[in-house]
């Protein structure tokens, strides 16, 4: 919906980065939401949450149902909500991931992604992440400790200590980024999967 979300309320800069749209998308927006009702396919907007709470919100009553779920999207924070029943899959609909395949992929769990996250950052979304802390350095860190919280509250153990320096630094940008990447799984919408 067209509104600001709790996101940008909370991180001013959140998606700052981003190229401002092409004056004529948000009246192709209109015409394509007219369209989809006429097809008659559901949809669903609501101020202050993002199309990927929605969808994580959705995706998690439906596999609570007994429902197997296919996320279409290049949005790799959708790997959070990846389990044995939803998967997630490119636009091109070739690449299929779910948790075995985030794993080989990335080297972390389906549970650790938020944390990889919060660590690597996402330049995208304006997601600072650590300073310095790569995607493998982050694969490492949480292979050893299991857990950003862990990490942190063992930051006096981490080597080399250059690294350890690096991550105390960017302290509150990995807690920042952290909640920036979460999605909402149990957003307040009046959804079940008989509504469409």
């Amino acid at each position: 919906a067209p509104a600001k979300t709790f996101r940008h309320e909370q991180y001013e800069a959140y998606k700052a980065g981003r190229a401002a749209a092409p004056d004529d998308l948000h009246p192709q927006i209109d015409v394509i939401k007219k369209l989809v009702t006429y097809m008659g396919i559901f949809q669903i907007e609501q101020a202050g949450l993002e199309a990927d709470d929605l969808i994580g919100t959705i995706a998690k009553r439906c596999e609570e149902q007994g429902y197997s779920v296919e996320i279409v999207t290049s949005d790799r924070d959708s790997y959070q909500l990846v389990s044995e029943r939803i998967c997630v899959r490119g636009l091109d609909k070739t690449d299929r991931f779910g948790p075995k395949e985030v794993f080989e992929k990335y080297g972390v769990t389906v549970e650790q992604w938020t944390d990889y996250r919060a660590l690597t950052g996402d330049a995208s979304d304006n997601i600072p992440g650590a300073k310095g802390i790569g995607p493998k350095t982050a694969q490492k860190l949480l292979e050893k400790y299991g857990s950003l919280e862990t990490i942190l509250s063992n930051l006096d153990k981490v080597e080399p200590k250059a690294q350890a320096k690096k991550l105390e630094e960017s302290l509150e940008d990995i807690k920042f980024s952290k909640m920036l990447s979460t999605i909402v799984m149990d957003a307040p919408i009046d959804v079940t999967p008989q509504t469409w």
